[in-house]
């Protein structure tokens, strides 16, 4: 079936094992796919069109397709290639060019604008993340927020801004919060949930719609989270972000 709904037709099923997400390109011809298991993390590139596949290299540790363009971004990592950097490169891996070197381990790469990539540490609520925007054609490398425990991200579709979640460092007291792309007009939405369980609308970016708990349940946020470990009962909430009313 197409995005929209046409084109229905039935199609073998295949059990994809160990799936934990999937990535599209701007115009959802080709994808990377992202596989857990025993043997460790692995991302393949697959062509919905063409019907090629292959595996990208094992040191890329996270990839994002652009919104505008015919690429992607990653951030790869390997000791024995003496790596840690960010490249940009055809959605199949192809002709990668590196933008961005750093001494962070383990960041997070989203392309938010037509030449602007987020890069984030890892989650966590035991670290304090930061969070930068890199001009992929300038490689100007600007900071938009830092020292955040529980950081996880959401960003509208124009890149404009983002919500974000910040905990305490023991990953109490959850909280969402909304910001502009350079981070200086941070607002709390005074709503305790995840950007993950959040989507802009298609009409307004100022409204969001998040899963809200009844009862924030007493785990760590945002990494119990990541290890399944959340269970409630949840309500839909429409928030406003420059009024703050839902």
């Amino acid at each position: 079936v197409d995005f929209d709904g046409a084109n229905q037709k039935e199609d073998k099923f295949i059990v994809l094992q160990n799936l934990i997400k999937v990535l599209w390109s701007k115009n959802r011809e080709e994808l990377a796919a992202i596989y857990g298991g025993a043997s460790g993390r692995k991302i393949f590139y697959y062509n919905t069109k063409t019907k090629d596949t292959s595996p990208y290299d094992t040191s890329i540790k996270a990839l994002a397709f652009s919104k505008t363009n015919d690429k992607i971004a990653y951030y790869s990592s390997s000791d024995l290639q003496n790596t840690n950097s960010v490249f940009t490169a055809n959605p199949n891996g192809s002709d990668a060019k590196m933008i961005f070197n750093t001494r962070v381990k383990d960041i997070r790469v989203e392309w938010i604008s037509s030449n602007q990539i987020a890069i984030s540490t890892a989650p966590s609520a035991f670290v304090s993340n930061v969070l930068w925007v890199l001009n992929t054609e300038t490689q100007k490398l600007l900071p938009a927020l830092s020292q955040i425990y529980g950081f996880t991200m959401k960003w509208a579709p124009s890149g404009s801004k983002l919500v974000f979640s910040q905990t305490n460092s023991k990953g109490a007291n959850l909280a969402l919060f909304t910001t502009n792309q350079t981070g200086t007009e941070v607002k709390n939405t005074n709503t305790a949930t995840l950007p993950e369980k959040c989507v802009f609308s298609a009409q307004d970016e100022n409204i969001i719609f998040c899963a809200v708990p009844k009862s924030a349940p007493d785990i760590v946020w945002p990494d119990d989270y990541y290890k399944y470990l959340y269970s409630a009962q949840e309500q839909i909430w429409s928030l406003n972000l420059v009024t703050g009313k839902n």
